[in-house]
């Protein structure tokens, strides 16, 4: 399984970068300790695509899937691994962004469907989890626009929650579960989908293809002068400077920025994406004396005894 997380969503998917809907399934898309979307997959011509390789950034940032299309072999059909799909996701601020880029590597024309099913189901993590509950919450109908779903639930506590997906380029189809586009691809031709799923927020003023650059920019920032705040550690043995840079990695990510605290280290991703005290006061600890400035450290230095910051 690939995780992503950033903030208070973090997202669980297979190698293919799907969610795929079945009992008991724990991938998701989560808000909140709400799963916001449990179903989310890519299918050509009907069939699913085929794994080629399924790789997250060493910063942990930005999940990339290659994958290639089955053997549609038939009339009209055409050989597996002609047509390439790059499917490039990241969360930022609520916002999964992803961009699936469809090339044509073949030397004639090629015309298929493409679909993306979709279905949230708004069940807390802990029924994610395996526990029962009694009563549910009202699923609400679903909203459709020419290029955006909307999924609506109120919860038990009045609350309601939504999902929106929004298309760009609009699909030739879109009904409750599905958008379906009609791609024709010339030889060694590129085109590009970009796909955003909002989590209780109003459609933003830019396309989701403006929007999946400024907030890729704004993203690859953020965690560059997250990643500074810790402290750099540099030996002659390139396997313990690789585990010690996972580490910074890891950290980061679980490092969230809560209103009127600051950054604080979560507990985990994916079963306990949450503030805990005693985990975060620990890593805290741990990793203070190395962030803190080196002046900081001196003064601390005085007043331990022995001279020792702790």
């Amino acid at each position: 399984m690939r995780t992503l997380k950033h903030g208070d969503m973090f997202g669980v998917f297979d190698q293919r970068g799907d969610i795929r809907a079945a009992p008991g399934a724990t991938a998701g898309l989560f808000y909140q300790d709400t799963r916001y979307l449990s179903e989310l997959e890519l299918w050509i011509a009907g069939r699913p695509p085929v794994l080629l390789s399924s790789t997250l950034r060493d910063d942990n940032a930005t999940l990339t899937c290659d994958l290639g299309n089955p053997d549609l072999g038939g009339s009209g059909g055409f050989a597996g691994n002609l047509i390439h799909i790059r499917r490039s996701r990241f969360l930022w601020q609520s916002v999964c962004h992803e961009r699936v880029s469809i090339r044509n590597f073949d030397t004639v024309e090629h015309r298929f469907t493409m679909e993306i099913r979709f279905g949230a189901d708004f069940a807390d993590l802990f029924e994610v989890r395996g526990m029962r509950r009694d009563r549910h919450g009202a699923h609400e109908p679903v909203m459709l626009t020419a290029d955006s779903a909307t999924l609506a639930y109120t919860g038990l506590d009045g609350r309601a929650r939504n999902t929106r997906l929004h298309f760009d380029p609009p699909p030739a189809l879109l009904d409750e579960g599905r958008a379906r586009f009609d791609i024709v691809l010339p030889p060694h031709a590129r085109t590009l989908i970009f796909i955003e799923i909002a989590c209780d927020r109003a459609a933003g003023p830019r396309r989701p293809a403006e929007s999946f650059l400024a907030c890729m920019v704004e993203q690859r920032r953020w965690t560059r002068t997250s990643s500074a705040r810790a402290a750099a550690i540099d030996t002659s043995n390139e396997a313990f400077n690789e585990a010690m840079q996972r580490a910074i990695s890891d950290l980061t990510m679980l490092v969230t920025d809560l209103p009127g605290t600051g950054p604080y280290p979560y507990a985990g991703v994916p079963w306990f994406s949450t503030a805990f005290g005693r985990d975060g006061i620990i890593t805290a600890l741990n990793v203070l004396d190395g962030s803190l400035p080196c002046a900081r450290r001196a003064a601390l230095s005085r007043r331990q005894p022995g001279g020792r910051a702790r």
